[in-house]
């Protein structure tokens, strides 16, 4: 089949990598540094009407999109006009992801588990909803690529996070318990869920610093038998909403003594979670999307990330990449990489490199990523990484 795949991260190298087993014919557009069996098409994914453009040119069978801003923009609205077959929410359905108190109210007109919140659209309501829910997480309503969350210490660390990420903030009280990952694949007839994944948020060994797009993930997680209910509950809403569309939802979990209850939605497929789940996909990606079962590699998946110098706050592009060659039992996942045209791989992003390691149990898992991570170099300096991702070896 010919696949259009829109992006350039990470995940869509995973996505890449996954269609390319399976012997699909890919268009990658715009793509990064990664080489394999696909043709990358040079684009900016914020004109629409070229992105269109190119499906009209290319004639995919079906158009893959991985990134949310073109989601949200109604990219798939403009594709399914031209007559193409594409994989993602409409403009509306991404209200899911790219508005925050839109996805919050939603959970709350069908009773479905989340947290205390306010909605506010200025600083004197947002003070008031921090002094009447106390402890809490301030979270700006639209898209901020996973770091416009503030889980906040005190209220007056509140109250500067709604300063910076306002007018329109979600307020909600802050729950304890740890965080996992669930990706649902949606058909209009019906879904099928990844395994749960526990995603490292924080820039810093420890967990500290600020939140990232994701520092790195892993998984087999303990499964919650409660998760059932709560996933019952929202393909019925999914359904009565019309939003049960051909394509990704994320699930943000938090696992509380009181059940799982949901952080937000995105409606793509999750990163870093997407490379630890695709490199162990077993089978042909495009037809699992249509509803073929599932089926994963045993054993335990491991993603650290490597990031540039000034991550989260900003990259350091144009930095010579080296170490990365015949890495022992690890998969390079290319996120900001570039190739210069002497075919030198330099940096090119805040996430550049996610390196995949599996073993039969999570220590040796992360013992190949460990050791795969003290190879690299930008510029002859280390990058920044977690050893933690997975628990310490210590």
């Amino acid at each position: 089949m010919k696949v259009l795949l829109l992006g350039s991260g990470g995940r869509e190298h995973a996505m890449a990598r996954a269609l390319e087993r399976a012997g699909h014919d890919i268009v990658w557009a715009p793509g990064n540094g990664a080489q394999g069996a696909w043709r990358r098409r040079p684009i900016d994914l914020k004109n629409l009407d070229l992105v269109v453009q190119l499906a009209v040119d290319e004639q995919p069978e079906l158009t893959l999109i991985g990134p949310e801003d073109p989601l949200a923009a109604g990219l798939v609205d403009r594709l399914q006009q031209v007559g193409l077959k594409t994989w993602g929410p409409n403009a509306h359905q991404a209200q899911l992801e790219s508005s925050k108190a839109w996805a919050k109210e939603f959970m709350a007109r069908h009773g479905l588990p989340t947290a205390p919140f306010q909605v506010t659209t200025d600083l004197e309501q947002a003070k008031a909803a921090i002094a009447t829910l106390q402890e809490v997480v301030v979270k700006a309503d639209g898209l901020a690529a996973g770091k416009g969350v503030v889980v906040a210490s005190n209220p007056e660390q509140a109250l500067e996070a709604a300063a910076q990420l306002g007018p329109k903030l979600v307020i909600e009280k802050r729950l304890c318990g740890p965080e996992a990952s669930l990706i649902l694949l949606l058909r209009p007839d019906g879904y099928q869920a990844f395994p749960l994944v526990r995603d490292h948020k924080r820039l810093l060994t420890g967990d500290r610093g600020p939140n990232t797009g994701g520092m790195g993930a892993y998984y087999p997680i303990q499964e919650t038998p409660a998760l059932q209910d709560l996933l019952d509950r929202l393909w019925i809403a999914l359904q009565q909403e019309g939003l049960n569309y051909f394509g990704a939802l994320f699930l943000g979990l938090i696992l509380t003594s009181d059940g799982p209850q949901l952080l937000e939605f995105n409606c793509r497929l999750g990163d870093p979670e997407s490379e630890v789940l695709l490199e162990s996909l077993q089978g042909d990606l495009v037809q699992v999307l249509y509803g073929q079962p599932l089926q994963l590699a045993p054993g335990c998946h491991i993603d650290v990330v490597l990031a540039s110098a000034g991550y989260p706050a900003s990259s350091s592009p144009g930095q010579i990449i080296t170490g990365h060659e015949n890495l022992n039992q690890v998969t390079l996942i290319h996120a900001g990489s570039e190739r210069l045209p002497d075919g030198t791989l330099v940096t090119a992003g805040g996430r550049v490199l996610h390196l995949v390691a599996s073993g039969s149990n999570l220590q040796q898992a992360q013992q190949l990523a460990h050791a795969a991570a003290n190879q690299i170099r930008f510029d002859g300096r280390s990058p920044l990484w977690r050893s933690d991702i997975g628990g310490s070896l210590s």
